[in-house]
């Protein structure tokens, strides 16, 4: 029992002390007021990973996989968009945000 106990507190640990890695935007096209945005994170995660992306006032989220992919079509509102990364155990630990601007 000591040895379950052991193996939980350290894999919380590890966990807790993991840093969110940062996004990489490989795709933005737009179609019909649609955008399509998709990327994948700098290092491979092993689990999966908040996405957050704004474009114009609203904010659309989606996770990735443990790979690292990650891929959302939204509403078309703005060329500006912002992308960053977050923890789904621990919202506050959060990546780089990537602002970039596309002529979609």
């Amino acid at each position: 029992m000591h040895k379950i106990i052991f193996v939980f507190a350290m894999s919380c640990l590890v966990t807790a002390f993991a840093e969110v890695p940062d996004v990489v935007v490989t795709t933005m096209t737009s179609a019909n007021g649609h955008a399509t945005i998709a990327g994948r994170l700098a290092s491979k995660p092993g689990v999966p990973v908040g996405i957050s992306v704004r474009n114009g006032n609203i904010m659309y989220s989606t996770i990735s996989d443990p790979e690292g992919r990650w891929g959302i079509v939204i509403r078309h509102l703005s060329t500006n968009v912002s992308v960053n990364s977050w923890s789904l155990t621990v919202p506050e630990e959060k990546g780089a945000v990537v602002i970039t601007r596309a002529d979609l």
